[in-house]
Order: C-alpha cells, then sequence, then structure tokens
C-alpha cells in the first residue's frame, strides 16, 4: 500500500516486509556486474581509446513513444558534453532500439560510439560504473545505472518521477510542467488521460537537459 501520493513505488515493494516482520537494511538497490563484465568492458572501452569517468552513457530509446525524447535532441546534448566537458558519449540500447541510435549518430558531430544491442544487462552495469554520467528517458536501463552507483539525468514525461525516478541521490530529473495548457493539446502527440499515448516528454528542451549535464558534471567534480 502507498501511505501518500508522493510515495515511491520502491517503497510500496519494500512495504510487504512489515507484516512479515522483516528490517529494510538498505532502500537504495545496488548492483554490480560480474568480474567477467568488468572484463568485457575493460576490453571495450580500451579498444576505443575510452577513459574511465571520461564518458556520458546515453539511452536515447524507450519501449512506448511517449517515453522517447526525439533522437536529435540526444545528438545536441552528445555534442555539448562534448564540447563544453570533453567528455564522449556511448549509445546503449536493445536490438529493437538500432535505429534510433543510428539517427542519434546521423545528426551528432561528435560521433559516439555505438554500442546499442551488444551488452547484456551484466556489462551495462559494469559499464556503467565507469562512465561519469548516464543519460536517458524514463525507462528501465535508467534504474539499471542508479543500482550501479551513477549521477543521472532523466527525462520525463507525464510519469511522475516521484514514483517512477531514480532512487537514491546524485539524480537530476528533467521534467515539463504539467498540466500543459490547452494550446499543447494536439491531437498527434497529447492524447490524455492515458500516459502511454501522451508525448509531453517532447516539451522538455535541449536547454534544459544540457543544464542538467551541466550541474550533475559539476557535482560530480566536487564529489
Amino acid at each position: 500500500r502507498l501511505d501518500g501520493p508522493d510515495d515511491h513505488y520502491v517503497d510500496r515493494y519494500l512495504g510487504l516486509l512489515e507484516p512479515l516482520g522483516l528490517p529494510v537494511l538498505e532502500r537504495v538497490p545496488r548492483l554490480r556486474g560480474s568480474k567477467e563484465d568488468d572484463v568485457h568492458v575493460s576490453l571495450c572501452l580500451t579498444a576505443r581509446q575510452y577513459e574511465p569517468s571520461e564518458f556520458v552513457v546515453v539511452h536515447p530509446g524507450a519501449r512506448v513513444e511517449s517515453r522517447r525524447w526525439p533522437a536529435e535532441a540526444f545528438a545536441a546534448v552528445i555534442d555539448h558534453a562534448w564540447r563544453r566537458h570533453h567528455l564522449q558519449s556511448v549509445l546503449i540500447g536493445g536490438p529493437d532500439e538500432a535505429e534510433i541510435c543510428d539517427r542519434v549518430i546521423a545528426t551528432s558531430c561528435s560521433k559516439p560510439i555505438n554500442l546499442c544491442g551488444g551488452l547484456t544487462h551484466g556489462q551495462l552495469l559494469s559499464l556503467f560504473a565507469r562512465s561519469r554520467l548516464y543519460v536517458g528517458n524514463d525507462t528501465g536501463p535508467l534504474h539499471l545505472a542508479a543500482s550501479a552507483g551513477t549521477p543521472t539525468v532523466a527525462i520525463f514525461g507525464l510519469q511522475d518521477p516521484l514514483r517512477w525516478g531514480p532512487v537514491g541521490e546524485d539524480h537530476n530529473v528533467v521534467r515539463p510542467k504539467t498540466p500543459c495548457g490547452a494550446a499543447c493539446l494536439s491531437p498527434l502527440i497529447c492524447r490524455p488521460p492515458d500516459p502511454e499515448s501522451t508525448i509531453c516528454v517532447r516539451r522538455n528542451s535541449v536547454a534544459q537537459v544540457t543544464a542538467a549535464v551541466d550541474a550533475a558534471v559539476r557535482a560530480s567534480a566536487e564529489g
């Protein structure tokens, strides 16, 4: 049971332990890859001359369209990370997201490396643990990155990050103001009240996301 409108779903699941008399020892999930995963990712990065903590992992895909920020916008953020912070980028995603990653690469000037469809979940965790930052949509890899202890920039649409956002510290959420008003109720992008059919995520600007990236990079340098 959720106790309030702002409770995270993690707390809902952990709440099942209380009736059993089991204490919650750790609220924030912590996952890491195996030694074999670490070796595989190290070799992969070395072959491409990527240094630990000197790159950003970017996931431009999502299972449903309503959670996908435009590929061209991700390309602009990747170029900003390179120009402003000298951070290269690594694209990830499932095999069915190859077209989205290809669009990002075609639009980007800094030409990130593409590991879309090439890593297991354990290898993704090892990759996240070596990266400076993760940038992506409201999807599963966001939570894997958070569980690896990686600072994140999470791009949300209509879904409430208070309930569905990454758990823990060092996470920056970018989300448009809601409700957006009648001027934005285009039948092409907005079909409320179904959150899976409402593409509010597109109202997030590149400037908002690059500002979140700047803040996350500064915080990681200070920490």
